[in-house]
């Protein structure tokens, strides 16, 4: 019974059904001509269809992938070289009956790299790449890179680096997927386009003779040009939307702190994250919707190998969220999710019993997540800032060899 079908009933005004195929493949050669000089060819190569409804809403499409490099790597004293040709594309089929617009393209992406990683000294290394990408729709991009490590003892790492780079624009973003991808056209003329900066540092240590401490510290901050939006014209009476490129730019910056403990069988693992996002368009800036400010994950494990068990646990903290196209909420409420995992082996053999979210955190716990009326086929969904299934429980057998 096809997924439009099963829409249809009034036990079930409004299902989804997604069936999809896919079938990949890679290969690799390797040739160490010399002692410090290698030459390697890689190929990958991908096809994808999909058949799906989303209510009455069909989606029927096909893509196929494809991959190629090939790359001479060579040491030279205290220099390390790398020269590539890569070539890409990506083939979108749009076969959906009855769609407004036919969504299809056919992206070709030749480019050559180049790379030098230089031992300065027995503290510092220096990395840099250059990439020229050609392609077939918008044309050509230079995408250089430079990152510097110190190493002042064994113990710590620093690492500053920065970046560009660019992706071709396509229906495939959030937006576009709630909509069932129904009524939507791409409209963008240009390319995203990004520069990045990083820093972080590491520390590892060990106290005494069974206590080992790890710490990394990171800052970043990435500027996206024209990031792709999804909007209906003005004055526009038709029931399609447009995924164009926004006037503006999108602005993150960011930090994460995070540790990790180990005491004989026991492993403590502590992260904080805080994200600020925001994005410009046409002038007006605000808060980029659904990236919560401020995240908190703790998992504590204990495994015994004399006792061939271990037990672990769990918890996530996730901050306010901003909300667009909310009728009652400007930001989303906190949450904490919770989880367990016991494991027991039995000679080759291992149990296990899996508590994936046991505290029951939803959003359906705060408020319905459906509107309109489903009754005639089409709904909306009101922004998902929290997880939709719940309470998840799975249990297995394992064999090890």
């Amino acid at each position: 019974m096809s997924g439009e079908r099963q829409a249809e009933g009034s036990d079930a005004p409004y299902l989804e059904s997604v069936s999809s195929q896919r079938l990949s493949g890679t290969a690799q050669w390797s040739w160490a001509f010399a002692e410090d000089q290698s030459l390697v060819v890689k190929a990958a190569a991908m096809t994808l269809s999909r058949e799906a409804h989303y209510g009455t809403r069909p989606f029927d499409a096909a893509q196929r992938f494809a991959y190629g490099e090939a790359q001479y790597a060579a040491v030279f004293g205290d220099h390390s070289l790398l020269f590539a040709g890569v070539v890409s594309m990506d083939d979108f089929e749009d076969r959906t009956e009855g769609a407004a617009f036919d969504r299809s393209y056919r992206y070709v992406t030749p480019g050559l790299l180049a790379q030098e990683e230089f031992r300065i000294s027995e503290q510092w290394t220096a990395l840099a790449s250059g990439r020229v990408d050609f392609h077939n729709e918008y044309g050509t991009f230079f995408t250089p890179r430079v990152s510097v490590m110190f190493r002042p003892s064994e113990e710590v790492t620093m690492r500053v680096g920065g970046g560009t780079g660019f992706k071709a624009p396509t229906i495939f973003i959030e937006e576009v997927e709630e909509r069932g991808f129904d009524d939507v056209v791409l409209a963008a003329e240009s390319a995203e386009t990004a520069q990045s900066a990083t820093l972080d540092v590491n520390w590892r240590t060990i106290v005494g003779e069974s206590v080992g401490m790890a710490l990394n510290a990171a800052a970043y901050l990435t500027r996206v040009v024209g990031p792709l939006k999804t909007w209906r014209p003005p004055l526009s009476h038709d029931p399609w939307v447009e995924v164009d490129n926004v006037d503006g730019e999108l602005l993150s910056r960011g930090a994460e702190v995070s540790t990790k403990l180990n005491y004989e069988d026991f492993k403590l693992s502590l992260g904080y994250t805080f994200l600020y996002a925001t994005l410009s368009d046409a002038g007006v800036v605000s808060e980029l919707a659904l990236n919560p400010r401020h995240s908190l994950g703790a998992v504590l494990m204990w495994e015994s190998e004399e006792a061939g068990a271990k037990v672990g646990f769990e918890t996530y903290f996730t901050g306010e969220q901003r909300l667009d196209d909310h009728p009652t909420r400007e930001r989303s409420p906190s949450y904490l999710i919770m989880g367990l995992l016991v494991e027991k082996a039995f000679g080759p053999v291992r149990l296990f019993i899996n508590f994936e979210n046991f505290t029951d955190t939803r959003q359906t716990r705060f408020e319905p997540i459906i509107t309109g009326d489903p009754a005639a086929g089409r709904v909306g969904l009101l922004p998902i800032y929290a997880p939709l299934e719940g309470r998840v429980i799975n249990g297995g057998v394992r064999f090890v060899l």
